[in-house]
């Protein structure tokens, strides 16, 4: 049987968000006036007057700058290396190990970037379909390429990499609403099954 399993990471492969644990290994003491500086485009988006994706890239854009990408780079591949299996759960690092060892492709999902989690998705031996902005010059440019891998943009994003009827069976694992659409697409999906 050919099976693919699609799993989410932050939430569902993590205990929290991998993005403020990236941000706090990256700045330390000097988040605080990061988050300062950002704050209007998180108070708006926590007031829902700003879109998720919107939010997020101004974020990035007012934290980092023009940041060269070898840098940024070098700060997800810091985090990836030294903090970020703080955060795994074993429960879900079992499951991705059983994916493989039936000989599933075993892909993650995610919204958060591939600057951190290409190198853990590499040492864990798995496909990855991320969030990524544009580069020029190298310098990172905080505009999506393609849409924030979030909701709707997951499943097109995995129909953009996979022909689905391919496959015998299709496993998906999430945690949050931003995984309704990937879920329903599943003929075995699981909602917060890790602890």
């Amino acid at each position: 049987m050919k099976a693919i399993a699609f799993f989410d990471f932050d939430g569902t492969i993590s205990t929290r968000d991998s993005l403020w644990c990236f941000l706090r290994h990256t700045f330390g003491a000097r988040l605080v006036l990061k988050l300062a500086q950002a704050s209007p485009y998180i108070l708006l988006f926590k007031a829902k007057l700003m879109k998720n994706d919107v939010a997020k890239a101004n974020m990035f854009r007012v934290m980092f700058g023009d940041i060269a990408v070898r840098d940024f780079d070098a700060y997800g591949s810091s985090y990836s290396n030294e903090s970020i299996q703080n955060i795994v759960k074993e429960s879900a690092l079992d499951k991705i190990q059983w994916h493989k060892e039936q000989g599933h492709e075993v892909v993650v999902v995610s919204a958060s970037l591939k600057n951190w989690l290409q190198p853990w998705c590499e040492k864990q031996e798995v496909k990855l379909l991320c969030t990524q902005f544009t580069e020029d010059a190298g310098k990172m440019k905080w505009e999506y390429n393609p849409a924030n891998c979030h909701g709707p943009a997951k499943v097109d994003r995995i129909k953009a990499s996979y022909d689905l009827e391919q496959f015998d069976k299709i496993y998906a694992y999430g945690d949050s609403s931003g995984d309704t659409e990937m879920l329903a697409i599943a003929d075995e999906p699981h909602y917060r099954v890790f602890k």
